[in-house]
């Protein structure tokens, strides 16, 4: 059996051959690696949220590789060092759930191993590194460890930090790691993006007493099932010296349910 499946929504068939051609020179095939496309170049009929879930339900092999249709595996980073870094990552924590290239630590500092039209470095960090937000370019899923996305959300941002305050729900962990690849495209800061996002937090804040979010596109966002406390926090001198002083950032990170 395939050691991955890696799945791709496509509306760029000419991208996803780029990408393909470069999985196979970083030593990606047919018969470590079952591909599926997801092809939404006539319409848009697949969405990730949904798309996830259903190719989770569908994954039999270790890890499932959902990613991006513009991502080229050039930086001499392939198959076995993703195998390697895998391995690596169960030894140090068996309750992993999902690995990826760039998120946010607990800290709130950047975690990223990418070069991207954004980005003048293609590190920050010390690597593997947990965090609770995972960019969506390349996500990891550790079928021992199954992760989900909301149901009730959808669009085509923000399903890697909904998929890791899934995971972390559930006890499981996630990462970034060593895993260096090109991301054409350096994200779209577009009126879907927003939309998506005040939905993102409308789902979220009933799930905290109290917490800060920050997602990989830089939006700190203080999330309250009480709608007075978010208020509060959200003042922006309370909400530096929550985040200031060490013993309070523990208490408001995603990681405390």
């Amino acid at each position: 059996m395939s050691t991955f499946h890696l799945c791709t929504i496509v509306n760029r068939p000419d991208q996803y051959q780029q990408m393909l051609a470069s999985l196979e020179s970083a030593g990606f095939n047919k018969l470590n690696t079952r591909f599926t496309v997801f092809d939404n170049s006539l319409e848009n009929k697949f969405d990730p949220y949904a798309t996830i879930n259903l190719a989770l339900s569908q994954t039999q092999e270790n890890y499932l590789i959902f990613c991006h249709q513009d991502l080229l595996f050039n930086q001499g980073h392939g198959y076995e060092r993703l195998v390697f870094l895998l391995e690596g990552l169960n030894s140090l924590d068996s309750d992993w759930s999902i690995a990826g290239n760039a998120g946010v630590n607990e800290r709130y500092k950047y975690v990223i191993r990418i070069s991207d039209a954004n980005q003048s470095y293609n590190w920050k960090g010390a690597f593997p590194q947990k965090v609770f937000t995972l960019d969506e370019n390349l996500l990891v899923f550790n079928m021992k460890n199954r992760a989900r996305c909301s149901q009730q959300l959808s669009g085509f941002h923000l399903y890697g930090s909904d998929s890791c305050l899934h995971a972390i729900g559930l006890g499981y962990s996630c990462y970034v790691i060593d895993f260096h690849v090109t991301h054409l495209s350096g994200g779209n800061m577009s009126e879907e993006f927003y939309r998506g996002l005040y939905q993102f937090y409308d789902h979220w804040r009933n799930h905290f007493q109290l917490c800060v979010h920050k997602t990989v596109t830089g939006r700190l966002k203080v999330l309250s099932r009480h709608a007075w406390l978010e208020r509060t926090v959200t003042f922006k001198p309370i909400r530096k010296i929550v985040l200031f002083f060490n013993r309070f950032v523990p208490l408001v990170t995603p990681y405390k349910r």
